[in-house]
C-alpha cells in the first residue's frame, strides 16, 4: 500500500511493541512467509498493519535466550520484574505501540459474491431489466408496497388489509392509475400512519412483513423477458458497454461477471432505492450507516478483502514428529497464490508484460499450468476456483470439488450437535457430579437416594465459616479427606484453596485454629467475607439425579442423600421407577451437588421428587409401587389374613417407626376370643391415621379395586357375590373397612389411596406414605407371605387338555377352509383340491391386490377367533389352581407384572403371529415357509401358532414368533433417534412460551398466544378432581378441602366485594345461554326463511356475516369458476364481506343479539373468588340439579359451590410455568412407548 510495514513482537498475539533496531528489522523481514506471522511476501498489508513476529519465532533466530533475551527485553520493560512468568499477559506498566489486527487479503481486480449469491441472483437475473436497470413490476405495485410497509412499520397491520382491498377493486373496475393513487391518498390522508413506530419484532409482525414481501416478489420476481418497454424507445442513447451487451443478451445466453453484476446492481440502487431499501433491511441500515461520501450499500453483495484469521485459531499440526500445516492455512495460501496469478493474467489481458518486473515474469510460467485454452477461459476458471474457496471458509459443504479434503468453515464450526453453541454452551458438563449403576433399595424414602461413600468422600460443598458451626467444621477439618464426614479443602479470603493433607494431622489442627482468624489484605487483593470450608457430601444433603436419555421434567429430580458405607452403586426407591423410565439391569444414573445455598434451596423446594408426584401431560400419577409390593399390599389385606399382637406391633413400627413425629396409636383387635387378632385392614388403617397430619380431619373414600369380581371362583348361581369379593374400597374416618390396597390403591394410579393423601394432605404425606407402604410390605414378604411361580400356576387339568387339544383339531381342519370359502364365496361342501385351486388362481392373477389380501386376513382372524376365544376359556377354567391360590394369577389380576395374555401364551396357545399388522406374507412359490405346501391354507402356515410355551412349539411356529419380536426390535432401534429429533424439534420451537402474571401464555417476543393457558388459567396437574366423577370425594372431605381459615385469608386477599358481582353475570351468562341454546339445537332442522324468521323473534345466537352468507349463492359462484374449488369461493365471499361498507353491513344485523363475554375475560381465574369457566359452571350446575341433597350429606349448595370455587382457584396455573416446554415433553417422552406402526 506504499508504507514501509511496522515490525512488532507479541507475546499472546493480542497487543505488541515495535522493534526499532534496523538489524533486528532487517533479519525479521528477510525471514521465510511461514516463520512470521503475517505473510509480507504475498499479503498486501493494510495501512498501519504490523507484521507480527511471535516467540516461537523468535526462540528460532536465537532471540528469546532467557529472562534477559531479547525478545523478553522487546516485550515487556527492561526491568525482569515486572514479568509475570506465569501470566501470559503483559505487565500493567507496559508501553504498547498500538493492537495489532487482522491481517487482509485485497482482491485484485474481480470483487467476489458474498455468501448473499441466491439473494443477489434473485433481484438481477429474475427481478430487473438488465437495460433499464428498474425491478420489473408497475409502479402501482411498488407505491402500494411502498404504503403497505410505512403501515407495518407503525403497527397499524388492519390499514394493510384496507390497501389491498383498493388496489384489488381497482383491478376488478378497471379505472385509471389517477383514480388508483387518488384512492390510495384519500385512505391515508383519512387513516394516517400512527405517530408511535413499532419495530417488527414480534413474530406476528414478522410474519406479516415476510407474506408482503413474497407477494412483491411473487409479482416482480419472476422468469420473464429481460426487454423493457424502454427498448423500444429510440430517444434513449446508450453508450458502448450497454450496446454491447444487450446485442449480446438478444442474440443468445450471456456469461456475467462479477463486475457486471456489481455495475447493474449500482444502477438499481440508483434508480430504485426507495424500494431496495424496503425490501431488504440491511440495505437500509447500511444505507444510513455509511458516508455520504460513499453512499452505495450495494457492496454488501460483493468480497473486496478478506479477513485472515490469527494463527492462535490456526495451529501447526503435528503427527508422527512430523509437522504440517493447519488445512486453514493452506486454505488461505491457496487464496492468496490464485489472487496473484488472477493479477498476473489480468496484466497479461491488458497486454502490461513490458510493465511486469521480474519477480512476476519469474511467476507467469505458472499460468502455463492452468486450465483453459486463452487466456479469459484461464482467468474465468481461476476466478471460479478461488470463488469457491472463498465460499467454503464461511461453508465447507458448498466446496462440491470431487476428491477435495476442506477444512470446516464458520458454519461447520457453529452448526449441530458438536458446535460451539450445542457442545460446549448449551450441553456443558458440571463439576462436583458423579455416575455409577443404581440399584434398588425399598428401605429407604422415596425421595431419597443411596449414595456410596467413597462418593461422599469426593464430592464437596463449601461451608461458608460462621461462629455458629466453627467447631463442627473444625471437626470435620481434623477428620481430613479420608475419614466420613471430613474435608478435603479450605478456601482462604484471598480465594486461595488450601488441600487439606491425609497424613499430616498438624497441617489440618492449624488450619482448623485459624478458621475465625482474618487474612491480611496484601495490595490490591480482594478478600472475601469469611472463609469456607469444603466438606463432604452428607446424609440429608439434596443433590440433583438424572437418567439419560431426559425426555421430560421428573427425568432429573432433586433428591435427599443418604451416605451408605460399604456400597458401591448408587440406591434407588422401586417407586422412582416410572418417574426415570429406570429398570436395574445395569442402568447408569448421574448425580449433582448443588455448590450454593439458592440451588440448595431450588432443589429442595422445587425438584424434590415429590413435587413431581403427579405428571404435567394429563395429571396422572408417576410415583408408586410395583410388583412384588403390589403382590403383598393385596396379600396383606385380603379377608382372611390376620396377625396377634407381636406381628401386628412389629408390621406396624416397620412402616412407621423411623417418623419420630409423635406417638403411634394401635387400634383395638378386630378378634378378641379365643384370643387377640388384628387385620391386615387395620395395620393399613393404622399408617393411614399416623400419616395424615394431626389436627386433620381423616380420609373418606368410595372406590373400586384392581381386581374384579370375575377374578374370584364361585359356583354358577351363587349371589351376593359383589358383597364377598372384597372389591369395593371403602374408607371411613380413616380406617379401611372394605377392598383391597393393590395396583388401582398403593401404585401409580389416579384417584389411588395415596393420591387422595396427595390431595388432601399435600405432597410429603403421600411420600410418607408410599414409603411406609413400601417397608411394610417388604417385611410383610419377607416373613409372613412370601411369593413365588411354580410350574403348577401354568397346568391344566386332564379335562382342559382334552377340551384344548379338540378344539385345537377343529381348527386345524376347519378354520382355514371357512376363511377361504367366506373370502372367494365358494360353497361350504368345497373340498380341498377346489380350495387350494382357487388360492392359487387368485394368488397368481394380477387383481391380486391389497384389498383382496386384507380381506383375506379378516376372515381368517374371525375365523381362528372363535377356535381362540373357546380355548382360552376352557383352559383357564381348568387350570390346577386357581385364583388366588395361583401365584401366576395372582400376579397378574392384582396389576403387579403381566397380563392375561401372558398367562395364555404359557398355558393355552401362542395365537396368531403378525407383521406390521398382517398374516406373515407368501414368497412368489405361494409358500410362507419351505417346509410347507405350495397354497397351504391352514391356520398354521399363516403364522397361527396353536402350540403353548409348556406344551412347546415347532420350529416353524418358532420361526414366525422370531419374526414378529424382531420386527419391535427394529422398531424400537429406529424409532430412538426419529423421536429424539422430532422432541428437539418441539422443544426448540416452544420454549419460549411462558405464562406471565396477567395469565397470558406469551412467547419470548411478547406475543400473545393464549389470552389464558389451556383457555381456562388451570394447570393440568392440579384440576384433576374438578371433573364430575370426583365430586361424591370431595363432598364426603370437605372439611379438609374448604379450611376454613385458608378460605378466610384467600376472601381477604380477593376482596370479598367481587364475589357478588361474578355470582350475578353468571347468573345473567346461564339464563343467556339458556335463552339461546333451546333454539340453537333445532337450528339445523329449520330452512332459511324460518330461520330468519325466528332469528328477527327470538333472537337466536346471530352475527351479521353469518347473516350475509346465508343469503350468499356459494355453489353457484364454485360453479363459476375454473378451478371448481369452494375453498376459492369462500374466499371471494370473505372478501367481498371485507369490501362491503358500513352501511352495507348495517342491513345484516337483523337477529343479531349482544354476546356475553365469559366471567374470566374480566375477572382473572387467580385473584378473584368464584370467577370460573362456563364448562366448569355447568359441572356444578348439574351436579346439584342430579343429585339433589348432594348425596345425603349436610353439605348446602352453596357451601358445595364455595368448595368448588375455592378449589378452582387454587388450581390456576403458576405466572412463570414454562408451559411451551411440557408441552413439547408431553408430546415427545410417550412418543418413545410407541411403535412405528
Amino acid at each position: 500500500m506504499g508504507l514501509a510495514p511496522t515490525i512488532c513482537v507479541a507475546q499472546d498475539y493480542i497487543q505488541g511493541k515495535p522493534v526499532d533496531d534496523l538489524r533486528l528489522r532487517k533479519v525479521i523481514l528477510e525471514l521465510p512467509d511461514n516463520k512470521t506471522e503475517h505473510l509480507p511476501g504475498y499479503l498486501a498489508l493494510v495501512p498501519r498493519m504490523p507484521v507480527l513476529l511471535t516467540e516461537n519465532v523468535a526462540t528460532e533466530l536465537g532471540l528469546s535466550n532467557g529472562t534477559r533475551g531479547i525478545f523478553h527485553q522487546l516485550v515487556y520493560n527492561e526491568s525482569p520484574e515486572d514479568v509475570q512468568w506465569q501470566d501470559k499477559n503483559f505487565p500493567p506498566n507496559t508501553n504498547f505501540i498500538m493492537q495489532p489486527k487482522y491481517a487482509l487479503v485485497e482482491f485484485t481486480g474481480y470483487k467476489l459474491d458474498s455468501t448473499l449469491a441466491e439473494l443477489q441472483s434473485k433481484i438481477v437475473l429474475r427481478g430487473c431489466c438488465l437495460y433499464c436497470h428498474t425491478i420489473q413490476c408497475s409502479n402501482v405495485e411498488k407505491y402500494l408496497f411502498n404504503m403497505q410497509m410505512l403501515y407495518l412499520k407503525h403497527g397499524q397491520t388492519n390499514e394493510i388489509d384496507n390497501l389491498q382491498s383498493i388496489y384489488k377493486t381497482w383491478i376488478l373496475e378497471r379505472k385509471s392509475l389517477d383514480t388508483f393513487y387518488e384512492n390510495i391518498n384519500e385512505h391515508m390522508k383519512l387513516n394516517p400512519p400512527s405517530s408511535t413506530r413499532i419495530e417488527a419484532t414480534t413474530k406476528n409482525l414478522l410474519a406479516i412483513r415476510q407474506q408482503l414481501i413474497k407477494d412483491f416478489e411473487a409479482r416482480s420476481f419472476k422468469a420473464k423477458s429481460l426487454q423493457s418497454k424502454k427498448m423500444d424507445n429510440n430517444d434513449e442513447s446508450m453508450d458502448n458497454d450497454e450496446e454491447e451487451m444487450l446485442t449480446k443478451m438478444m442474440s443468445s445466453q450471456m456469461y456475467l461477471t462479477p463486475l457486471d453484476v456489481l455495475k447493474h446492481l449500482e444502477k438499481i440502487w440508483a434508480n430504485e432505492k426507495e424500494v431496495l431499501a424496503i425490501y431488504l433491511a440491511t440495505l437500509r441500515s447500511l444505507h444510513h450507516s455509511i458516508t455520504h461520501a460513499h453512499n452505495n450499500p450495494i457492496s454488501l453483495f460483493f468480497f473486496e478483502v478478506l479477513p485472515v484469521l490469527p494463527s492462535k485459531f490456526r495451529p501447526v499440526l503435528s503427527f508422527n514428529d512430523q509437522k504440517f500445516e493447519n488445512p486453514k492455512t493452506v486454505r488461505y495460501s491457496t487464496i492468496i497464490q490464485d489472487n496473484q496469478l488472477i493479477k498476473e493474467l489480468l496484466l497479461l489481458k491488458d497486454k502490461q508484460t513490458t510493465d511486469i518486473s521480474t519477480s512476476t515474469t519469474n511467476r507467469s510460467s505458472l499460468t502455463n499450468t492452468l486450465r483453459g485454452a486463452t487466456n479469459e477461459e484461464k482467468l474465468n476458471n481461476l476466478w471460479l476456483k478461488m470463488q469457491i474457496t472463498v465460499n467454503s471458509i464461511f461453508d465447507s459443504s458448498l466446496d462440491n470439488r470431487s476428491g477435495a479434503r476442506v477444512a470446516k468453515g464458520i458454519r461447520q464450526v457453529i452448526e449441530k450437535k458438536e458446535g460451539l453453541f450445542r457442545m460446549h454452551m448449551m450441553g456443558k458438563r458440571v463439576n462436583y457430579a458423579g455416575r455409577s449403576v443404581i440399584s434398588p433399595d425399598p428401605f429407604i424414602a422415596i425421595y431419597e437416594v443411596g449414595i456410596p461413600e467413597i462418593f461422599a468422600k469426593k464430592l464437596t460443598y463449601p461451608e461458608l465459616v460462621t461462629p455458629h458451626n466453627v467447631h463442627e467444621l473444625r471437626q470435620l477439618i481434623l477428620n481430613g479427606p479420608d475419614v466420613h464426614p471430613g474435608a478435603n479443602f479450605v478456601e482462604l479470603e484471598d480465594g486461595t484453596i488450601r488441600r487439606l493433607l491425609p497424613n499430616n494431622l498438624s497441617q489440618r489442627t492449624a488450619v482448623a485454629k485459624l478458621l475465625l482468624t482474618r487474612e491480611k489484605q496484601h495490595g490490591n487483593t480482594t478478600l472475601m467475607s469469611t472463609k469456607r470450608v469444603y466438606r463432604h457430601l452428607r446424609t440429608g444433603d439434596y443433590v440433583l439425579v438424572n437418567r439419560q436419555p431426559t425426555l421430560h421434567r421428573p427425568s432429573i429430580q432433586a433428591h435427599m442423600a443418604r451416605v451408605l458405607p460399604g456400597e458401591k452403586t448408587l440406591r434407588l426407591h422401586y417407586a422412582q421407577c416410572k418417574s426415570y423410565n429406570a429398570d436395574f439391569d445395569g442402568d447408569e444414573m448421574n448425580i449433582h451437588l448443588p455448590q450454593n445455598e439458592l440451588g440448595r434451596a431450588e432443589a429442595a423446594v422445587l425438584m424434590i421428587t415429590y413435587q413431581h408426584f403427579l405428571v404435567s401431560k394429563d395429571g396422572t400419577p408417576l410415583t408408586g409401587l410395583i410388583q412384588d409390593h403390589v403382590v403383598a399390599g393385596t396379600a396383606l389385606t385380603m379377608r382372611d389374613r390376620f396377625f396377634e399382637k407381636s406381628d401386628y406391633q412389629q408390621l406396624v413400627y416397620n412402616a412407621i417407626g423411623s417418623y419420630s413425629r409423635r406417638k403411634i396409636h394401635l387400634l383395638p383387635p378386630c378378634i378378641w376370643k379365643p384370643k387377640q387378632l388384628w387385620t391386615g385392614k387395620q395395620i393399613i388403617s393404622t399408617i393411614l391415621l399416623y400419616i395424615q397430619p394431626a389436627n386433620e380431619a381423616s380420609l373418606n373414600l368410595d372406590s373400586k379395586s384392581k381386581l374384579s369380581m370375575k377374578s374370584w371362583p364361585s359356583k354358577p348361581n351363587a349371589t351376593n357375590i359383589d358383597l364377598m369379593a372384597d372389591t369395593d374400597v371403602i374408607i371411613r374416618h380413616g380406617h379401611l373397612l372394605s377392598g383391597l390396597i393393590d395396583k388401582a390403591h398403593c401404585g401409580a394410579t389416579l384417584a389411588s389411596v395415596v393420591h387422595c393423601y396427595y390431595e388432601l394432605y399435600g405432597k410429603r404425606c403421600a411420600a410418607d406414605l408410599i414409603t411406609a407402604f413400601s417397608k411394610l410390605f417388604t417385611l410383610f414378604l419377607q416373613y409372613y407371605r412370601g411369593f413365588t411361580l411354580g410350574i403348577e400356576d401354568v397346568l391344566l387339568l386332564s379335562p382342559g387338555v382334552s377340551h384344548r387339544r379338540r378344539l385345537i383339531n377343529e381348527c386345524r381342519a376347519q378354520a382355514g377352509q371357512k376363511a377361504l370359502q367366506k373370502t372367494f364365496s365358494l360353497p361350504e361342501n368345497s373340498n380341498e383340491e377346489v380350495l387350494t385351486d382357487e388360492f392359487a388362481k387368485a394368488f397368481c392373477s394380477k387383481s391380486f391386490d391389497e384389498r383382496i389380501s386384507k380381506e383375506m386376513d379378516m376372515n381368517y382372524k374371525t375365523s381362528i377367533d372363535e377356535y381362540q376365544n373357546q380355548i382360552i376359556k376352557q383352559c383357564m377354567s381348568h387350570l390346577f389352581k386357581q385364583f388366588p391360590d395361583n401365584n401366576l394369577q395372582f400376579l397378574i389380576q392384582s396389576g403387579a407384572k403381566g397380563s392375561s395374555v401372558n398367562a395364555m401364551q404359557m398355558s393355552c396357545l401362542l395365537g396368531q403371529q403378525e407383521l406390521e399388522g398382517k398374516r406373515p406374507p407368501m414368497m412368489p412359490s405361494g409358500r410362507t415357509l419351505p417346509s410347507f405346501r405350495p397354497y397351504e391354507y391352514s391356520p398354521r402356515s399363516g403364522g397361527f401358532v396353536d402350540g403353548s410355551f409348556l406344551s412347546g412349539i415347532r420350529p416353524q411356529e418358532y420361526f414366525f414368533h422370531c419374526m414378529a419380536g424382531r420386527e419391535g426390535l427394529i422398531d424400537t432401534a429406529v424409532k430412538t433417534a426419529r423421536i429424539g429429533y422430532l422432541q428437539r424439534c418441539l422443544m426448540k420451537h416452544l420454549e419460549g412460551l411462558v405464562v406471565n402474571y396477567d395469565l397470558t401464555v406469551r412467547d419470548s417476543d411478547g406475543s400473545v398466544i393464549q389470552f389464558q393457558y389451556g383457555e381456562d388459567g388451570l394447570a393440568v396437574e392440579k384440576c384433576t378432581y374438578l371433573k364430575e366423577a370426583y365430586y361424591p370425594f370431595l363432598i364426603a372431605n370437605h372439611s379438609t378441602i374448604l379450611r376454613e381459615d385458608e378460605y378466610s385469608r384467600i376472601v381477604d386477599m380477593c376482596g370479598s366485594t367481587k364475589e357478588k358481582p361474578i355470582i350475578k353475570k353468571l347468573k345473567k351468562i346461564r339464563a343467556w345461554r339458556k335463552k339461546t341454546r333451546d333454539l340453537a339445537d333445532d337450528d339445523n332442522n329449520l330452512n332459511d326463511s324460518i330461520r330468519l324468521k325466528i332469528s328477527d323473534e327470538t333472537k337466536i345466537r346471530m352475527t351479521p356475516f353469518i347473516n350475509y352468507s346465508r343469503f350468499f349463492d356459494l355453489h353457484t359462484l364454485t360453479n363459476s369458476l375454473k378451478s371448481k374449488d369452494i375453498n376459492e369461493a369462500r374466499s371471494i365471499m370473505v372478501q367481498t364481506w371485507r369490501d362491503l361498507s358500513d352501511d352495507k353491513r348495517q342491513q345484516y344485523n337483523h337477529g343479531v343479539v349482544k354476546f356475553y363475554s365469559p366471567v374470566t375475560q374480566n375477572y382473572l381465574p387467580a385473584s378473584n373468588l368464584g370467577a370460573i369457566t362456563e364448562r366448569l359452571d355447568d359441572l356444578i350446575r348439574n351436579y346439584i340439579t342430579t343429585h339433589g341433597k348432594l348425596d345425603q350429606t349436610n353439605m348446602d349448595k352453596r357451601t358445595f359451590e364455595k368448595m368448588l370455587h375455592f378449589k378452582s382457584l387454587k388450581s390456576c396455573i403458576d405466572p412463570g410455568e414454562s408451559v411451551g416446554i411440557l408441552a413439547a415433553q408431553s408430546i415427545g417422552e410417550p412418543s418413545t412407548q410407541m411403535t412405528l406402526n
